[in-house]
Protein backbone atom coordinates (compact mmCIF):
# COMPACT_ATOMS: atom_id res chain seq x y z
CA UNK A 1 0.00 0.00 0.00
CA UNK A 2 1.62 3.16 -0.63
CA UNK A 3 0.68 5.75 1.85
CA UNK A 4 0.63 9.32 1.89
CA UNK A 5 3.35 10.72 4.61
CA UNK A 6 2.23 14.34 4.76
CA UNK A 7 -1.53 15.51 3.41
CA UNK A 8 -0.14 18.90 2.64
CA UNK A 9 2.50 17.29 0.20
CA UNK A 10 -0.03 14.78 -1.19
CA UNK A 11 -2.39 17.65 -2.42
CA UNK A 12 0.62 19.79 -3.74
CA UNK A 13 1.71 16.70 -5.80
CA UNK A 14 -1.48 16.19 -6.85
CA UNK A 15 -2.57 20.15 -8.28
CA UNK A 16 1.58 20.11 -9.39
CA UNK A 17 0.81 17.04 -11.78
CA UNK A 18 -2.38 18.97 -12.96
CA UNK A 19 -0.58 21.78 -14.00
CA UNK A 20 2.26 19.52 -15.68
CA UNK A 21 -0.89 17.97 -17.79
CA UNK A 22 -1.97 21.08 -19.06
CA UNK A 23 -4.70 22.01 -16.63
CA UNK A 24 -5.00 25.84 -17.00
CA UNK A 25 -4.08 27.20 -13.14
CA UNK A 26 -7.57 28.53 -12.63
CA UNK A 27 -9.00 25.21 -13.17
CA UNK A 28 -6.10 22.97 -10.84
CA UNK A 29 -8.49 23.73 -7.58
CA UNK A 30 -11.75 22.69 -9.02
CA UNK A 31 -10.61 19.30 -10.90
CA UNK A 32 -9.11 18.27 -7.45
CA UNK A 33 -12.19 19.19 -5.92
CA UNK A 34 -14.02 17.03 -8.72
CA UNK A 35 -11.00 13.85 -8.36
CA UNK A 36 -11.81 13.97 -4.11
CA UNK A 37 -15.81 13.79 -5.02
CA UNK A 38 -15.17 11.05 -7.35
CA UNK A 39 -12.62 8.63 -4.99
CA UNK A 40 -15.51 9.49 -2.40
CA UNK A 41 -15.17 9.13 1.78
CA UNK A 42 -15.01 5.37 2.32
CA UNK A 43 -11.45 3.35 2.66
CA UNK A 44 -10.23 1.59 -0.45
CA UNK A 45 -7.12 0.04 1.47
CA UNK A 46 -6.23 -1.23 4.67
CA UNK A 47 -3.02 -1.99 6.82
CA UNK A 48 -3.36 -4.59 9.30
CA UNK A 49 -2.71 -3.73 13.12
CA UNK A 50 0.45 -5.59 13.34
CA UNK A 51 1.68 -4.01 10.27
CA UNK A 52 0.97 -0.58 11.39
CA UNK A 53 2.44 -1.12 14.63
CA UNK A 54 5.69 -2.55 12.80
CA UNK A 55 5.65 0.81 10.90
CA UNK A 56 4.99 2.56 13.68
CA UNK A 57 7.87 1.10 15.94
CA UNK A 58 10.69 1.59 12.33
CA UNK A 59 9.39 5.60 12.76
CA UNK A 60 7.01 6.32 10.20
CA UNK A 61 4.75 9.10 11.85
CA UNK A 62 1.25 8.13 12.54
CA UNK A 63 -0.36 10.83 10.67
CA UNK A 64 0.96 8.61 7.60
CA UNK A 65 -2.25 5.72 8.54
CA UNK A 66 -5.08 8.95 9.27
CA UNK A 67 -8.13 8.69 7.55
CA UNK A 68 -7.20 12.52 6.00
CA UNK A 69 -3.80 10.65 4.50
CA UNK A 70 -5.72 7.46 3.43
CA UNK A 71 -8.26 9.48 1.46
CA UNK A 72 -5.52 12.18 -0.04
CA UNK A 73 -3.51 8.74 -0.99
CA UNK A 74 -6.87 7.77 -2.83
CA UNK A 75 -7.31 10.88 -4.22
CA UNK A 76 -3.69 10.90 -5.70
CA UNK A 77 -4.05 7.44 -7.11
CA UNK A 78 -6.83 8.90 -8.59
CA UNK A 79 -5.46 11.77 -10.11
CA UNK A 80 -2.70 9.43 -11.26
CA UNK A 81 -4.77 7.27 -13.35
CA UNK A 82 -6.77 10.04 -15.12
CA UNK A 83 -3.17 11.48 -15.92
CA UNK A 84 -2.03 8.43 -17.19
CA UNK A 85 -5.06 7.58 -19.12
CA UNK A 86 -5.40 10.68 -21.04
CA UNK A 87 -1.62 10.43 -21.78
CA UNK A 88 -1.93 6.83 -23.03
CA UNK A 89 -5.48 8.09 -25.29
CA UNK A 90 -3.28 10.75 -26.92
CA UNK A 91 -0.85 8.34 -28.47
CA UNK A 92 -3.96 5.88 -29.39
CA UNK A 93 -4.84 5.51 -33.14
CA UNK A 94 -7.63 3.41 -34.37
CA UNK A 95 -7.61 0.78 -37.29
CA UNK A 96 -8.55 3.09 -40.16
CA UNK A 97 -5.85 5.63 -38.68
CA UNK A 98 -3.07 3.11 -38.60
CA UNK A 99 -4.26 1.62 -42.21
CA UNK A 100 -3.81 5.07 -43.67
CA UNK A 101 -1.00 5.35 -41.98
CA UNK A 102 1.12 2.02 -43.10
CA UNK A 103 -1.10 2.41 -46.79
CA UNK A 104 -2.79 -0.90 -46.16
CA UNK A 105 -6.62 -1.94 -45.50
CA UNK A 106 -8.14 -2.18 -42.36
CA UNK A 107 -8.46 -6.10 -42.49
CA UNK A 108 -4.70 -6.19 -43.00
CA UNK A 109 -3.93 -4.43 -40.01
CA UNK A 110 -5.85 -7.05 -38.17
CA UNK A 111 -4.14 -9.48 -39.55
CA UNK A 112 -1.01 -8.28 -38.63
CA UNK A 113 -2.50 -8.70 -34.64
CA UNK A 114 -3.36 -11.76 -35.68
CA UNK A 115 -0.02 -12.69 -36.24
CA UNK A 116 1.77 -10.68 -32.90
CA UNK A 117 3.24 -8.08 -34.76
CA UNK A 118 1.47 -5.15 -33.35
CA UNK A 119 -0.32 -5.09 -30.22
CA UNK A 120 -3.78 -3.27 -29.45
CA UNK A 121 -4.32 -0.73 -26.11
CA UNK A 122 -8.28 -2.30 -25.78
CA UNK A 123 -10.98 -0.55 -27.42
CA UNK A 124 -13.51 2.04 -27.09
CA UNK A 125 -16.41 2.26 -28.71
CA UNK A 126 -16.55 -1.01 -30.13
CA UNK A 127 -13.26 0.42 -32.26
CA UNK A 128 -9.37 -1.39 -31.34
CA UNK A 129 -7.06 1.07 -30.64
CA UNK A 130 -3.34 0.74 -31.44
CA UNK A 131 -0.22 2.58 -29.84
CA UNK A 132 1.33 4.85 -32.62
CA UNK A 133 5.05 3.89 -31.10
CA UNK A 134 4.81 0.90 -33.24
CA UNK A 135 4.96 2.84 -36.59
CA UNK A 136 7.82 4.87 -37.97
CA UNK A 137 7.99 6.26 -41.03
CA UNK A 138 4.88 4.50 -42.56
CA UNK A 139 6.20 1.37 -41.23
CA UNK A 140 5.55 -1.25 -38.62
CA UNK A 141 8.71 -0.92 -36.22
CA UNK A 142 10.54 -4.99 -37.42
CA UNK A 143 10.41 -7.25 -34.93
CA UNK A 144 7.68 -6.72 -32.76
CA UNK A 145 6.61 -9.80 -32.78
CA UNK A 146 9.58 -11.56 -31.14
CA UNK A 147 9.67 -8.44 -28.53
CA UNK A 148 5.78 -8.01 -27.37
CA UNK A 149 5.85 -11.82 -26.76
CA UNK A 150 8.04 -11.13 -24.21
CA UNK A 151 6.18 -8.24 -22.05
CA UNK A 152 4.99 -9.27 -18.59
CA UNK A 153 1.23 -10.19 -18.94
CA UNK A 154 0.52 -7.74 -16.19
CA UNK A 155 1.86 -4.71 -18.02
CA UNK A 156 -0.28 -1.59 -18.86
CA UNK A 157 0.01 -0.36 -22.59
CA UNK A 158 1.64 2.68 -21.14
CA UNK A 159 4.05 0.67 -19.37
CA UNK A 160 4.92 -1.61 -22.62
CA UNK A 161 4.92 2.36 -24.10
CA UNK A 162 7.65 3.54 -21.76
CA UNK A 163 10.04 0.79 -21.91
CA UNK A 164 9.58 0.74 -25.84
CA UNK A 165 10.45 4.56 -26.00
CA UNK A 166 13.10 4.87 -23.31
CA UNK A 167 16.76 4.58 -23.75
CA UNK A 168 18.32 1.05 -22.04
CA UNK A 169 21.80 0.44 -21.16
CA UNK A 170 21.37 -2.68 -22.63
CA UNK A 171 21.07 -1.70 -25.88
CA UNK A 172 23.58 0.99 -25.99
CA UNK A 173 21.64 4.03 -24.78
CA UNK A 174 19.19 3.37 -27.71
CA UNK A 175 15.42 3.11 -27.63
CA UNK A 176 13.96 -0.61 -28.24
CA UNK A 177 12.25 1.43 -31.17
CA UNK A 178 15.51 3.31 -32.41
CA UNK A 179 17.51 -0.60 -32.06
CA UNK A 180 14.79 -2.07 -34.24
CA UNK A 181 14.33 0.70 -36.91
CA UNK A 182 17.77 0.69 -37.42
CA UNK A 183 18.00 -2.92 -38.30
CA UNK A 184 19.18 -4.00 -35.12
CA UNK A 185 18.75 -7.59 -33.95
CA UNK A 186 15.60 -8.42 -31.81
CA UNK A 187 16.85 -10.46 -29.99
CA UNK A 188 18.65 -8.22 -27.15
CA UNK A 189 15.09 -6.59 -27.13
CA UNK A 190 13.22 -9.39 -26.11
CA UNK A 191 16.05 -10.58 -23.80
CA UNK A 192 16.02 -6.73 -22.08
CA UNK A 193 12.37 -7.43 -22.32
CA UNK A 194 12.02 -10.99 -20.52
CA UNK A 195 14.36 -9.55 -17.57
CA UNK A 196 11.74 -7.36 -17.04
CA UNK A 197 9.57 -10.32 -15.56
CA UNK A 198 12.32 -10.51 -12.60
CA UNK A 199 12.83 -6.85 -12.04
Amino acid sequence: MRTAFGVEHATSSIDDALRRHGVPEQFVGAVRGALEEFVGAGKTTAATDGAIAFALAAGIPAVAFSDEAEHENRLYEAASSAVLGAELRRSLLTTNELAELLCVQPSHVRRLVGRGDLMTAGQIDGQSLYPSWQVVEGAVVPGLRAVLAEFPDDYHPLDIQRVMTEPAEALRGRTPVEWLTTGGDPAPVARYVAALSYA
